[in-house]
């Protein structure tokens, strides 16, 4: 009765550990995840000085082709007869501040293309679809032709690169070796040792999948039998939970746990052999125990659960004061390109149509009715010409939806690429090194 009680008592503290565990493992994934949302890309940072078309001429000679930049996402802008698709940076130019046809897209879509310097200088922002590692030297070496300077931001998808993720990883690991019962200790280790492999991942979410597969591994050792593990049927599923939550929010962190399944593998299959050769001076086999009783197996079982929030702790500790280490910068020496502020979310979809009904009101409304924020608009007076005459055409004056309707002359189409430079929830900012080379000097 006591086992049972102390058992009971123990469940909602499991719960709350696994609970606490996928939190920390969720808020480290959506940072990451949110780190790189509109392309999951590298993200070029060049003078203001520079030329953005010359920058881009030079990345497909270097057979880097997919870059959104300001000189190539096109915006809807009006000319007042007219409604015509133009680069964002032809589109800053013609509407200069206080034009009637500059909008906050405008506003929006300049804080995810111009970065900031120290010394109050503007550096323009280019991004690299589909980036690989690769790609970093093809960069360099095509701006390095063009003699200008660059800072670089690698992908979201990059190693985490904190340096210190092994020690939680590695501390846990070596407590399943020396932690009681002291029998068959080598190879517990060899199992444990068995998953290091996923640090080669250097994420917070690879490492935390490690430590929970060197607990499941060790609970699997310690059940022994198929009648032993039915009694901790409960806890093995638990573990798997926790490992589907991993990969979901690190998918890359599976090839490394299939190599890491491997090596498991090998040594439960090599074992029989190894134990055979350490006890070949024995002259009885070596005994085989298991628990005596499932209450025992459940109580350490659980105390084995418990104890994943310590090491799922650390590494959740480590990933927040390292916030930056996944951005792994390079480009030329002085200079960094950062992640410096969360911009507010907004629905760029909601914005461009808003946008687009403001053109069009402007271009065939009724002079003085456009008003931003609202998708209809009165159309102006229309005439048409009959028998050498102008006539007032009956369409005149009908509210006209400012985004799914043709209107008097022309559809305009939601402009897929501004909506993904929408997406980007970051604004950037450039650390220049006191041996920076100022562009053109």
């Amino acid at each position: 009765m006591i086992a049972i009680g102390r058992a009971t008592a123990r469940t909602p503290v499991i719960f709350g550990v696994v609970v606490a565990m996928l939190a920390v493992a969720t808020g480290i994934g959506l940072y990451r995840i949110g780190a790189g949302k509109a392309t999951g890309a590298s993200v070029i940072a060049i003078p203001a000085t520079s030329s953005e078309p010359a920058v881009l001429d030079a990345l497909k000679t270097a057979g880097i082709d997919k870059v959104w930049a300001a000189a190539n996402t096109a915006i809807p802008l009006s000319d007042f007869s007219r409604i015509v698709d133009v680069s964002f940076a032809e589109a800053e130019s013609r509407a200069r501040p206080g034009d009637p046809r500059r909008t906050p897209l405008f506003d929006e879509l300049e804080r995810r293309f111009i970065a900031l310097a120290p010394d109050g200088t503007s550096w323009r922002l280019l991004y690299v679809q589909s980036a690989k590692g690769h790609d970093d030297a093809a960069i360099s070496a095509a701006l390095a032709g063009l003699g200008t300077s660059w800072a670089l931001i690698a992908p979201d998808g990059a190693p985490f690169r904190s340096g210190w993720l092994w020690i939680p990883v590695c501390g846990w690991g070596a407590w399943l070796i020396i932690r009681r019962p002291k029998g068959d200790r080598l190879r517990r280790a060899l199992l444990v040792c068995a998953w290091l492999p996923m640090l080669v991942r250097d994420s917070p979410e690879a490492a935390i999948l490690a430590v929970v597969l060197q607990s499941v591994t060790m609970l699997w050792v310690q059940a022994g039998s198929a009648r032993a593990m039915s009694a901790v049927r409960g806890l093995f599923i638990t573990h798997a939970l926790l490992a589907v939550a991993m990969l979901v929010l690190d998918p890359l962190s599976g090839l490394h746990l299939l190599v890491s399944a491997t090596l498991g593998g090998f040594v439960m299959y090599t074992w029989p052999r190894v134990e055979l050769f350490l006890r070949r001076r024995w002259i009885h086999k070596s005994p085989n125990f298991v628990p005596l009783t499932a209450n025992i197996l459940r109580s350490q079982a659980r105390l084995l659960t418990m104890g994943l929030a310590i090491p799922a702790l650390v590494i959740g500790i480590l990933a927040a004061l390292v916030p930056g280490g996944q951005d792994t910068p390079s480009g030329e020496p002085g200079l960094r390109l950062e992640r410096s502020l969360r911009l507010d979310h907004i629905d760029g979809r909601d914005l461009l149509e808003k946008h687009i009904a403001y053109q069009r009101a402007l271009t065939w409304g009724r002079i003085g009715d456009a008003v931003w924020g609202q998708k209809t608009f009165t159309e102006a007076y229309q005439y048409v010409e009959k028998s050498g005459t102008m006539h007032r055409s009956i369409v005149g004056g009908q509210a006209t939806s400012g985004h799914n309707s043709q209107g008097p002359e022309q559809a305009v189409a939601l402009p897929g690429q501004a909506l993904a430079i929408l997406s980007e929830d970051w604004a950037f900012r450039v650390n220049t090194g006191q041996h920076a080379r100022q562009d053109g000097k």
